[in-house]
């Protein structure tokens, strides 16, 4: 029984869409889908801290948190609750490098739909093709 409860708890999930150059910067693993980078709160972490964390760890670069863009929440194939809080960033330090990924790529807002995204990030992907700047 506590499996179940465990898996009925949500993971907290942060993502950067970060901007430059009217472009967004977007990123695949191998065999998965493209997402924008990021990843799981880590015990005492504020959103932002693990965000930054998150893209200098994958990616070897500084950034900046704007603020929010958006919040949505999916239920995984393996019945895992996922809230991913979207934020807005730019690069303060560096440049992104795929260290942790197989390709990263800068497309513009409205390229974003001609690539296979992870679910967890539809919501995001359909509100940056509706509003390009």
């Amino acid at each position: 029984m506590a499996n179940f409860e465990n898996r009925r708890r949500p993971i907290i999930v942060v993502a950067a869409i970060i901007r430059e150059n009217g472009k967004i910067l977007i990123c695949k693993r191998k065999n998965r889908e493209w997402e924008f980078p990021g990843g799981k709160l880590e015990y005492g972490e504020t959103p932002e801290q693990a965000l930054v964390r998150e893209i200098l760890e994958e990616l070897g670069c500084g950034i900046g948190v704007l603020g929010i863009f958006g919040v949505s929440s999916v239920i995984a194939r393996n019945g895992s609750n996922f809230v991913l809080i979207f934020y807005l960033c730019k690069i303060t330090a560096g440049r992104p490098k795929a260290s942790e990924h197989e390709r990263i790529e800068w497309v513009a807002p409205n390229e974003l739909k001609k690539h296979n995204f992870a679910e967890a990030d539809l919501d995001a992907v359909a509100k940056l093709a509706q509003k390009p700047d």
